[in-house]
């Protein structure tokens, strides 16, 4: 059998080839063969199909953020910046006030001195949270604290030890946070799920982001008050 020749192919039909590969760092190192190919695999129209794939169902880190390039910027570096970005364990102020956010239980107290009217009502499968810039947070959970009371939150940062051996102490921090505080329950750990969202947890609850780039900011509080006063 005859061996194909990718130097004979027209450059059209070259990015028509690599615009259906999925190993994404096998373009990127064969725009690096020669001259010409580095030419063809920097052509933004390439990118911007990978970026389109790669980034469908996935969550902006907070509602009304798009992955659309920026002034000047092309897809390629959208593809780079954006891959970056979803391997960061740090939740900014920002990201936290503007996401969406599912509450649920893991382990619910509640529930075991509660009527089973009470029980029934508590189910947290549709419940939202909502942190709000002037660092209260509320939830639409019935009985819940957060629902009944304002509760403070502030984001925390782990220090980093001289030695970098020992996990640093968490510290107040108004910017960033790798942990939420909320009131006087146990602090949440941040990490990320697997379409890019944001995810708050610990060992008795879950928070997960629901962001979307149609959503605007404000528009998850209406949700959560509209959620609220139905109850």
């Amino acid at each position: 059998m005859e061996k194909l020749q990718m130097g004979g192919l027209s450059d059209d039909l070259i990015l028509k080839v690599f615009s259906r590969v999925d190993e994404y760092p096998l373009v990127a190192s064969c725009s690096r063969l020669n001259r010409r190919f580095n030419q063809i695999l920097n052509c933004d129209s390439l990118w911007e199909d990978i970026c389109k794939r790669v980034m469908h169902g996935k969550q902006p880190p907070q509602n009304g953020f798009d992955f659309l390039p920026g002034p000047g910027e092309s897809f390629k570096h959208v593809f780079l910046r954006v891959l970056y970005d979803v391997s960061r364990l740090e939740i900014s102020r920002e990201e936290l006030i503007n996401s969406s956010w599912r509450f649920y239980f893991c382990s619910d107290m509640y529930l075991y001195h509660a009527s089973p009217e009470q029980a029934a009502q508590r189910d947290s499968r549709s419940a939202w949270a909502f942190f709000s810039p002037d660092g209260i947070f509320m939830s639409t959970v019935p009985g819940a604290p957060s629902q009944r009371s304002m509760l403070k939150w502030q984001l925390l940062l782990r220090s980093e030890e001289e030695s970098g051996k020992v996990e640093g102490k968490l510290c107040s921090s108004e910017e960033k946070g790798t942990h939420v505080q909320i009131g006087s329950y146990p602090v949440l750990g941040v990490t990320r799920t697997q379409n890019w969202g944001w995810c708050l947890a610990s060992k008795f609850v879950l928070l997960l982001s629901e962001n979307s780039p149609e959503q605007k900011p404000k528009q998850q509080m209406m949700m959560m008050l509209a959620d609220m006063n139905a109850r």
